[in-house]
C-alpha cells in the first residue's frame, strides 16, 4: 500500500510540474492559433521536405531514407506521406510537423508553430509567384497561338 501511495503522489507531482511548465511564458495564449492554421502546419508542409531541407535531420543508409530521431538520436525511422507523419521505431514515438520542430529545435509549442507558419507563408508566396508565372505563360501561349492562326490565315489568302 505504501508503495502505491508513493507512486500516486509522484504521479500527481509530475502532472503538476507539467502543468506549471506550460505556463512559463505568462503573456502567450495557447489558443492564439486558429484550428485552420494548426491544420495547415500539420498537413500542408511536407514532412520529408521539413526534415531534409529545414531541420536538416536527413541521413541515408543502404539506399533507404532515414533521419535521426530528435528524441533518441537513432536512425530507425520512417515517414509516411499519406498521413504526413514520421515515426521512430526505437523510441516508439510518432511525430507530426509540429512535434519535429519542437523536439529538433528545442522550442515550445508557440515558437514551433510560428516557425512553421513562417515556412507556410513563404511557401504560399512562392506558389503565388509560380501561379502568376504559369498564368503569364498561358497568356503568352494563347497570344502565340493567335499569331500563328493569323499567319496561317494570311498564307491561305495569299495562296488563293
Amino acid at each position: 500500500y505504501l508503495t502505491w501511495m508513493k507512486s500516486f503522489i509522484l504521479r500527481c507531482f509530475h502532472i503538476l510540474l507539467k502543468k506549471t511548465q506550460l505556463n512559463i511564458s505568462p503573456g502567450i495564449n495557447m489558443d492564439s492559433f486558429t484550428k485552420q492554421q494548426l491544420f495547415q502546419v500539420r498537413n500542408d508542409i511536407d514532412i520529408d521536405w521539413l526534415i531534409n531541407v529545414k531541420l536538416q535531420l536527413e541521413r541515408q543508409f543502404n539506399r533507404i531514407w532515414r533521419f535521426q530521431c530528435p528524441v533518441c538520436q537513432q536512425f530507425n525511422t520512417a515517414t509516411q506521406k499519406k498521413n504526413n507523419l514520421a515515426r521512430c521505431f526505437s523510441c516508439q514515438q510518432n511525430f507530426n510537423t509540429i512535434d519535429l520542430v519542437i523536439y529538433s529545435k528545442k522550442v515550445n509549442f508557440v515558437p514551433g508553430v510560428k516557425f512553421l507558419l513562417s515556412l507556410l507563408e513563404k511557401k504560399t508566396a512562392s506558389n503565388d509567384r509560380i501561379h502568376h508565372l504559369t498564368a503569364e505563360k498561358k497568356v503568352i501561349k494563347k497570344q502565340d497561338r493567335n499569331i500563328g492562326f493569323q499567319a496561317i490565315e494570311k498564307m491561305k489568302q495569299i495562296i488563293r
